[in-house]
């Protein structure tokens, strides 16, 4: 999988992990759920990739979300 470079936006398709805090039967667990993030890619690593929804010129962050390489089924740039 290509991931763009950095500072672009992006459209992140990716798995979440689920947890069940009650007891259910097997076949009454959902399906994994599947998600759809865009912003701006900011750091990547072997481990996981960075994307911000907002950052400042002075360099703050504001709602940044890590997402395992992983978990990503696909990854665009958004132009």
């Amino acid at each position: 999988m290509k991931i763009p470079p950095l500072n672009r936006m992006v459209r992140v398709e990716w798995v979440d992990s689920h947890v069940s805090h009650d007891w259910r039967y097997e076949d009454e667990i959902e399906d994994i759920p599947r998600c759809i993030t865009v912003g701006t890619l900011r750091f990547i690593s072997d481990e996981f990739i960075k994307v911000v929804f907002t950052y400042s010129e002075s360099g703050g962050v504001l709602e940044s979300l890590r997402i395992p390489v992983g978990c990503i089924e696909n990854i665009k740039e958004v132009k």
